[in-house]
């Protein structure tokens, strides 16, 4: 797995050699990305997952000075992409080796608001740094799930959404994805539960139980991780303080947002506002 992320100060022409066949999953959070491996033009854009799968090629990308890039690429072997597509599909046939060809292959699918949990979770971990060292098993299980997610759609595509979570119904279903991006437009003064399941027509508790089926963690703990994302990103900008940060992500006691800042990074949020400082 490797994470790309900042702001370009100049522009810049990468170019990368692949010297193995091998199959790549790829999430861009911020720009819509664009190059091109072997002859054949690659886009990767925010909301959506890429699977390629490609040999020995050649891949270069040209990127503008400003352009924000937050990329996370996760590359896997042949044989590891067989073993993931059987257990999946419980045959042998459907191996790498039906996808790949001369050219390089592209797949899109639409990202899910749980996928977008999982990339959140990996780049918290890649900042994590000091007395919090990255949790290796815990970034290699979130990378197997989305793995898990994506194969299934690419190999057996006749399957109808994700599985039934608790017996929920449709409508249900369509209120956890929407859930999170309802939570993020309101970081500075969140709902309370209650009134989160009023904006949702839902009963409190089956939302509660639904979020945490789904989702692997309650709302609250939901909540307190997008702020201090929020809060990580504004201080890593260099354009505000700590306070700042913490009035923009709905702290008003300093004390208690250095300390939910610490708990998630291992870090004050002052050691992060120094290191982004010229």
């Amino acid at each position: 797995m490797t994470i790309s992320q900042g702001v370009l100060n100049n522009p810049q022409h990468n170019q990368t050699a692949v010297v193995s066949p091998v199959f790549e999953l790829c999430y861009s959070q911020i720009s819509a990305l664009q190059g091109q491996v072997g002859q054949t033009l690659v886009r990767v854009r925010p909301g959506y997952a890429s699977l390629g799968f490609m040999g020995a090629t050649r891949g270069e990308a040209v990127y503008t000075e400003g352009t924000a890039v937050k990329l996370l690429s996760v590359w896997v072997q042949p044989q590891a992409f067989n073993r993931f597509s059987q257990m999946i599909t419980g045959r042998d046939e459907l191996d790498f080796s039906c996808f790949q060809s001369k050219r390089y292959r592209q797949y899109e699918f639409q990202t899910e608001p749980r996928e977008q949990w999982l990339t959140g979770q990996l780049l918290r971990l890649a900042a994590s740094s000091g007395a919090l060292r990255p949790n290796r098993l815990l970034a290699a299980a979130y990378v197997q799930e989305l793995l898990a997610i994506n194969l299934e759609r690419l190999l057996l595509p006749g399957l109808q959404g994700r599985p039934a979570c608790l017996g929920c119904s449709q409508l249900e279903l369509d209120c956890l994805w929407t859930l999170p991006e309802l939570l993020r437009q309101q970081l500075q003064q969140p709902p309370t539960l209650v009134q989160l399941a009023r904006q949702l027509q839902m009963n409190d508790c089956k939302l509660k139980k639904l979020f945490k089926a789904y989702y692997g963690t309650t709302i609250y703990s939901y909540i307190r991780q997008q702020r201090m994302e929020a809060a990580f990103n504004l201080l890593q900008s260099g354009h505000c303080n700590v306070s700042q940060a913490a009035a923009a992500v709905g702290y008003s006691n300093m004390s208690h947002f250095a300390a939910a800042f610490k708990a998630s990074y291992g870090v004050n949020p002052r050691q992060v506002m120094t290191a982004a400082e010229p």
